[in-house]
Formats: C-alpha cells, structure tokens, sequence
C-alpha cells in the first residue's frame, strides 16, 4: 500500500474584500519592502502601501514555512507582490510564477527586471485542470486589477454583476503539466478568484509527492467553501490542519 506523507493545507475563507475594506491595523508601523515594484496606477499603488497588512496569514505563511532553497508556486501571481517577497529574502529559492492576465504578466516581468532576479521564472498561462486554450476575461484590463475570470463571462462583486471590459485567449496547463517542464515544487500559493477547484483537480500527482510541503489556497467567500477545498486534500488522503492564526 503506497504510503503518502503528510502535507499542511493552509486555506484563507473570506480573502476577497473591498480595497476600503482594508485598513491599517491599529499600531502598525510603516516598513520598506524588501523589493522594488513599478507602481503607476492606484491599485499598484495600493498593493504596495498594504503589502504588509493586507494579507497578514499569506505573509506569515512564507516567513514560517518556506525556507531558503525551496521551490515556490505562485499560481496567480498578479504583478508579483508574493513572488517578489519569497525571491527577495530567499535569494537561493527558485520561486515559479503563473499569470494569464497580459497588463499584470507584464508588469510582473517588468518587476522581474527592475529588481534583477535570477531567481524567478515566470509563465504566461492559466492553471486549470487540463492542457487546452480557452476565453479569459478582463475585467478590469489595468495592472494589479484583480477578479478576472477563466470560467465566467460575468463577475460577481458587491452584489453586482460585471461585464469583461475584453476577453482573449489564454493557454491553460495543469500543475501537473507544469512539473513535467520545471521543477517540482515544495510549496504552493493558489490565488485564483474562483477557480481554486480547477487547480488543485489538475494537481492530483503533485499533491502524492513526497516533495511537496505545504499548499496556501485563498477561497473566495461566495464560490469554493473552505470544506470544499479541505474535501479535496481528505480524497486524496492528505491530512490538512487548521488555517494560519
């Protein structure tokens, strides 16, 4: 009987909010990033005043538990706040970035260049659960927009209904396409407005490798639940553990 090693599932429930919504938590005190990052527009440069407190657990999460010399997943990776953060004070770690938006992959190669990091390797597809092409959806079409959809010509958010502002056809692979063409990862970061469930279908082999550490999935409060996504790790016959305090 094949023996799988215990992974953690780390999962965020609600991590969608309102840019107002964000605010600075009481005390906090401003720090430089470890990066620098090309901020032109107002959501850029709302990533970068709120990169310290916005997602406090995803923060936590890769200072406890990636460790220098691992492999990093960022699927999703917008304009690259996390892939910069993890190849900044990991400089021995390879950090693997996938976004299929063109303004934010853009951005995220231009980040890429302006801190001069060897150490990311970034693509230009969608994770789903299969090799193929389908529409992507732009909501936004500005870099570090976020909400964008693969599965949905509408957008749902603040109990309204959005419409694409242009749609474009986006290369999609699995996860376990991916290893086949790079290195297997020790950790993986799934940000992917609701199509959580796609991704980790197409990530059966990677989740059974020994190799693999820890998975940190942000679940979108009106789709994917938080069971759906622990259900998913219990299938497979993975233990998962209570999310980051």
């Amino acid at each position: 009987m094949m023996e799988y090693k215990q992974k953690e599932l780390i999962y965020i429930d609600g991590i969608q909010q309102l840019y107002d919504n964000v605010k600075k938590p009481e005390g906090h005190e401003d720090k430089p990033l470890p990066f620098r990052m090309i901020a032109i527009n107002s959501i850029e440069r709302w990533r970068g005043e709120t990169f310290w407190y916005k997602e406090p657990k995803t923060i936590k999460w890769i200072q406890e538990y990636i460790k220098d010399g691992d492999v990093f997943y960022d699927v999703g990776a917008n304009i690259g706040m996390y892939s910069l953060f993890v190849a900044s004070i990991y400089p021995n770690s390879t950090v693997v970035s996938f976004e299929p938006s063109v303004t934010c992959y853009g951005r995220l190669l231009e980040n890429i260049l302006l801190n001069d990091f060897k150490n990311i390797r970034a693509y230009y597809i969608a994770i789903s659960d299969h090799e193929g092409a389908e529409p992507f959806h732009d909501f936004l079409y500005l870099t570090g927009g976020n909400g964008n959809q693969l599965h949905s010509t509408v957008q749902w958010k603040d109990k309204h209904y959005k419409k694409p502002m242009i749609s474009y056809i986006a290369v999609l692979k699995s996860i376990d396409n991916v290893v086949e063409m790079t290195i297997p990862p020790d950790h993986i970061k799934i940000d992917t407005d609701g199509h959580e469930m796609k991704v980790l279908a197409g990530m059966k082999k990677a989740l059974a490798s020994p190799k693999l550490k820890s998975v940190l999935i942000e679940v979108d409060e009106n789709k994917e639940s938080a069971e759906d996504v622990k259900s998913i790790f219990y299938r497979s016959v993975l233990l998962s553990k209570e999310p980051i305090a």
